[in-house]
């Protein structure tokens, strides 16, 4: 059970964003553990998960992880930076992209990822690329129909 990585995130208990908590993530080479800060001084944890890694089901996207087992399911967010960047500023995303290079996901994506985890996360460049081919399919539909309205339907 030797340790490969470890962080300090933030646990939502909720739908909620007030929900959330301090927490610790652990990934080991058989298991993955989430321990939430129950008291600052000192550092104790209470686990919420500790489970098998052939057990664990990883999901996301942005700078946020659902790990699910069994009929337990947690979300943690590795960059609240990177979700206040989007808020109020078209070029957000950009924003965003560039924070969660620095916030260390990637490094848990690819070590779950090397362990064979199923992971379904949605990258930043998935959501731009999803977000172009939606608006360049609304453009298309909008301009066929100006088109067919304005030469009336001949």
């Amino acid at each position: 059970m030797a340790l490969l990585l470890t962080h300090d995130v933030t646990l939502f208990d909720g739908v909620s964003q007030s929900s959330s908590s301090p927490a610790l993530i652990e990934l080991h080479s058989d298991r993955f553990i989430l321990a939430e800060y129950v008291d600052s001084r000192p550092r104790t944890t209470e686990t919420v998960m500790d489970v098998p890694l052939g057990e664990l089901v990883v999901g996301g996207s942005m700078a946020t992880l659902t790990f699910a087992a069994g009929g337990l399911k947690r979300r943690v967010d590795f960059s609240f930076a990177a979700r206040a960047a989007m808020v109020g500023n078209a070029f957000g995303i950009f924003r965003t992209a560039r924070l969660i290079q620095q916030c260390g996901i990637n490094n848990w994506l690819a070590g779950f990822r090397a362990l064979t985890v199923p992971v379904k996360y949605i990258s930043v460049r998935h959501i731009v690329l999803w977000s172009l081919g939606g608006t360049t399919a609304i453009v298309a539909i909008a301009t066929v129909y100006a088109i067919v309205t304005v030469s009336g339907g001949n």
